[in-house]
C-alpha cells in the first residue's frame, strides 16, 4: 500500500522544520504521521478542513472533509490506497459524514442539509455507491453487515431509541427505563453498546445489549456514563463520571455472560476530563484528554504527540480509532490547519521518520558502517553496522 504523503504548497515555508534527522530525536519516534489532506486539495484553508471518524479495512480511513463546492459543503470520505474517495450525499442533500465502516470498506453515515431537522441514514458500498437507510441513523457497521445506531420515535421530536438494522429490518433495542437511547458499536458476537436515559430522564448510562437484554454497565462512582466501542473480547470503552463528577475515560471489562468484571479509570493527561473513543482487540485504547490525543495500554496513558517526530508541525488533538495493526486515525492541527491524520508504526529502518525506507535511510546506514555502539543503524543491536543491518533495511524498502 502506498499512502499519500504529499506536503502541501502552503507548507513549503515550514519545510526546514520537517528535515529532522534521526540524530535530532531523543528517541526514535514510534509513529509516522500521514496527513489525509481534504477533498478540496492539500492547500485548502477553509475550516474545519478534514476530520477522521474511523478506520476501514485494507488501510482505509473514513471521516468528513470540506469540499471545493460553491459553498464549501462537507462530504464524507473514505481514504484507501492513498486516494480520498468522495462519498456523496443523497439526492436533495448538500452534506454527508461517515460514522462507521467495516473490514470490507462498506461505510455508513448521515446525509443532511444544514438547518434542517431531518437527517437521512446512508450506506456506501466499496465503490462509493449510496443506499438510503431512511430515518435510521447509523453509527457502526459490523463485518456481517449488521448496522447499529438509533431510530427516531415517530411523533416525538428529538427522541430516538437504540436500534439494529439487519437485512432491511429494524429492531428496537429498548432503553434502561428512560425515553431515549442510542447504540454506538457492535462486535463480531453481536454484542451492542451505547447509552440510554434512566427512568428519571436526567441520567445517561452506558449499556450492553446482548441476546435481547439491555444491561446497565454502571459508572466510576458518579451518576453518568456512556459506551462508544467494544472489541471482540467484550471489552468496552467510553466515559464515566468519577465520584467527584469528573468525566474520565473508562474501560469496562466484561465476563462471558456480559457481566461487568471491572471498571478501569484510564486517567487524564491534562485538566480533569478524558474520553476513550476506541479499543483494539488487544486492549489498546485511544481517545482524547483536554486537547491532546492519547493511547492507553497495560495501565500506561501516553500523549500521542510524544510518539511522533518533533518539528513535524503536528498537534494531535483527538484519536478516534485503532486497529489490530496499531494504525491510529484521528484529527489534529497541521501547520495550524485542522486535518485528519493516520498514524503508522514507524519501521526501525525509517531513520528519518518520513514514512519511507529509502535512499536517505540507506545513506544514514552507510554513514554509520562498522563498529558503532548505540547507533540507530545497528538494527540488530550487535554493536556493529554491517551486512545484517543492510539486509534488514533492504527488506523493509518502500
Amino acid at each position: 500500500m502506498r499512502l499519500n504523503t504529499h506536503v502541501s504548497n502552503s507548507a513549503l515555508s515550514g519545510a526546514a522544520a520537517l528535515l529532522v534527522t534521526a540524530a535530532a530525536f531523543a528517541a526514535p519516534p514510534a509513529y509516522v504521521v500521514v496527513d489525509l489532506e481534504t477533498l478540496a486539495g492539500p492547500d485548502e484553508l477553509t475550516d474545519p478542513g478534514s476530520w477522521a471518524s474511523g478506520l476501514a479495512g485494507a488501510g482505509g480511513v473514513i471521516g468528513g472533509s470540506v469540499t471545493n463546492g460553491a459553498h464549501h459543503e462537507f462530504h464524507a470520505f473514505r481514504m484507501a490506497m492513498g486516494s480520498m474517495i468522495d462519498l456523496l450525499p443523497l439526492a436533495g442533500d448538500a452534506h454527508s459524514i461517515a460514522t462507521g465502516a467495516n473490514a470490507s470498506g462498506a461505510t455508513v453515515g448521515l446525509s443532511y442539509n444544514l438547518g434542517e431537522v431531518v437527517t437521512h441514514g446512508v450506506r456506501w458500498g466499496t465503490d462509493g455507491a449510496s443506499t438510503s437507510l431512511g430515518a435510521f441513523h447509523p453509527r457502526a457497521i459490523a463485518d456481517d453487515g449488521t448496522v447499529v445506531g438509533e431510530q427516531p420515535v415517530a411523533g416525538s421530536l428529538g427522541v430516538a431509541r437504540a436500534a439494529r438494522l439487519v437485512n432491511g429490518v429494524v429492531t428496537d433495542l429498548g432503553t434502561l427505563g428512560g425515553t431515549s437511547s442510542s447504540a454506538s458499536d457492535v462486535n463480531a458476537g453481536g454484542w451492542i453498546v451505547g447509552q440510554s436515559r434512566l427512568a428519571s430522564g436526567a441520567t445517561l448510562r452506558a449499556f450492553l445489549w446482548r441476546a435481547g437484554t439491555m444491561s446497565d454497565l454502571g459508572t466510576l462512582g458518579g451518576a453518568s456514563s456512556r459506551a462508544v466501542a467494544i472489541n471482540s473480547a467484550g471489552q468496552v470503552v467510553g466515559t464515566s463520571q468519577t465520584a467527584v463528577g469528573d468525566p474520565h475515560a473508562t474501560l469496562f471489562n466484561l465476563g462471558p455472560a456480559g457481566e461487568v468484571l471491572s471498571r478501569v479509570d484510564l486517567g487524564v493527561l491534562q485538566g480533569r476530563s478524558s474520553s476513550a473513543l476506541d479499543i483494539s482487540d488487544d486492549g489498546t485504547v485511544v481517545g482524547v484528554s483536554g486537547d491532546r490525543a492519547f493511547r492507553w495500554s497495560a495501565g500506561s496513558l501516553v500523549d500521542l504527540n510524544e510518539l511522533i517526530a518533533p518539528g513535524s508541525a503536528w498537534v494531535l488533538t483527538r484519536a478516534v480509532a485503532i486497529d489490530a495493526n496499531g494504525r491510529v486515525a484521528g484529527e489534529g492541527r497541521h501547520f495550524g490547519q485542522r486535518r485528519a491524520f493516520l498514524l503508522l508504526r514507524r519501521s526501525a529502518a525509517d531513520f528519518n521518520a518520513d514514512g519511507r525506507v529509502d535512499g536517505d535511510d540507506l545513506g544514514t546506514l552507510l554513514g554509520e558502517w562498522g563498529p558503532c555502539a548505540g547507533c540507530q543503524a545497528d538494527l540488530n543491536g550487535d554493536g556493529i553496522v554491517n551486512g545484517d543491518d543492510l539486509g534488514t533495511l533492504l527488506g523493509e524498502w518502500s
